[in-house]
């Protein structure tokens, strides 16, 4: 007849918790729950352990011992004709080594629960981790699909928008890459545990020993393999336009009429934003500098500035440079010393994209607030010329074709692409 009365999980009830047993180990002499059944089947010392499904067991008159305490196996038809009286003195060594043993299980089965507990933990981190990784390399897949499409199947002009619009989306993951590089899952793990020196030395002190090791994680920094990415680009002339590749620190010079690269401007800096005026280049670097150089790639000037972000978006126009600051929320305006003549932080949202019309006026794409503004040359007064409820959705890079008095502006996911008219009336 099966037991009735619920037998706790020994283990469990060592750590004060009440579980219900699942099953019962008749050499331990205690039930133990399916999680510490699992540990029970891990060690070497318990694995061969008879054990039986707790709704069959019968409760026994007393513990039945099935291992030969002499050659610490189990009994075997060999051990039969050695089983006999023995002294009491024999008797209590054999208790001894037995709580000895005992003591031994349970503390192997402490450190198996805290290997499990950090392997849990770190297999956690590292799942959400290699989720971003496939969204990530989805979104590249993507992008090089467009890519193809954009220098396949469309004009030389449309090409250069679409190649705007990939390049910020590439920056975008190579930011990604190189903040991955400044945590620490940039690591392979492994879990090793160091056993306790202690443990031979006090074999008959094993009652007062707490643990068999520590669990540490270590962390190996893996080598991270990434691609160049282009940023901004500038129109040198019809046949020719200048692109940043701000991983590489350098401007490229290309031949669009027969697609040659004609030439490399190595920088040493990550550059970002890139216009062209009065036969020279103006490039931002990092947040801090305006460079002006000359088409062979000679330092005319430097300008410090000020930038709360990147200076991805700039335009050189008059002897004057005009920058939008996304994270500081401003567009300024200096003149050729590096003198602000005037900084406009009105009602703006988020501004990126911009560019300048036929009288000076700054074009620029206000990010969060789904508005395309236009702020006066003196940067004194400003009109919204387009808004969300003209279904403009978070635009983020903006041209203008002055001659036609029209532009062009797409989103920040590249999913969006319009033509807009320019009027002040």
């Amino acid at each position: 007849m099966a037991s009735s009365k619920p037998v706790p999980s020994g283990p469990c009830k060592q750590e004060n918790e009440i579980t219900k047993a699942d099953i019962w180990c008749y050499n331990c002499d205690e039930g133990l729950c399916s999680s510490c059944f699992g540990h029970h089947k891990k060690f070497k010392s318990t694995r061969v352990h008879k054990t039986i499904d707790i709704h069959i067991y019968k409760l026994p008159i007393g513990p039945i011992k099935t291992e030969c305490d002499k050659h610490n196996q189990q009994f075997k038809m060999s051990h039969s004709k050695r089983i006999g009286i023995t002294s009491l003195a024999d008797v209590v060594e054999k208790i001894k080594i037995e709580k000895s043993i005992e003591s031994v299980d349970k503390l192997e089965q402490k450190l198996g629960n805290e290997v499990d507990t950090v392997w849990s933990q770190e297999k956690s981190k590292l799942t959400g981790f290699i989720t971003e990784i496939e969204e990530k390399t989805k979104i590249l897949k993507e992008m090089q699909d467009n890519l193809q499409i954009v220098t396949e199947q469309t004009s030389k002009f449309q090409s250069f928008l679409g190649l705007h619009q990939i390049g910020e989306k590439v920056h975008q993951c190579q930011s990604y890459v190189d903040d991955i590089e400044n945590t620490d899952m940039a690591y392979k793990v492994d879990l090793q545990v160091e056993q306790n020196d202690e443990i031979e030395k006090i074999l008959n002190e094993l009652q007062s020993i707490k643990s068999l090791g520590e669990v540490e994680v270590y962390k190996t920094r893996i080598a991270i393999d990434r691609e160049t990415t282009v940023n901004r680009k500038a129109q040198i002339n019809k046949d020719v336009i200048a692109i940043t590749y701000p991983i590489e620190l350098a401007i490229k010079i290309f031949n669009i009429e027969d697609e040659t690269e004609s030439k490399v401007i190595k920088l040493q800096s990550f550059c970002c934003g890139l216009s062209f005026s009065n036969e020279s280049l103006a490039v931002g670097l990092n947040t801090n500098e305006i460079r002006i150089i000359d088409l062979e790639g000679n330092t005319m000037k430097s300008i410090n500035v000020q930038s709360k972000s990147n200076l991805h978006f700039l335009v050189y126009s008059d002897i004057r440079f005009i920058y939008s600051d996304y994270l500081g929320e401003t567009v300024s305006c200096l003149d050729e010393s590096g003198k602000q003549i005037w900084q406009y932080t009105q009602d703006l949202s988020n501004p990126e994209g911009l560019c300048t019309d036929t009288y000076g006026n700054i074009i620029v794409a206000d990010r969060s607030s789904s508005r395309i503004i236009a702020i006066s040359k003196d940067g004194q007064d400003s009109k919204v010329l387009v808004r969300g409820e003209d279904e403009l959705k978070y635009p983020k890079c903006i041209c203008l074709r002055n001659d036609e008095s029209y532009g062009f502006v797409y989103d920040k996911k590249g999913k969006y692409f319009a033509k807009f008219n320019l009027s002040y009336d």
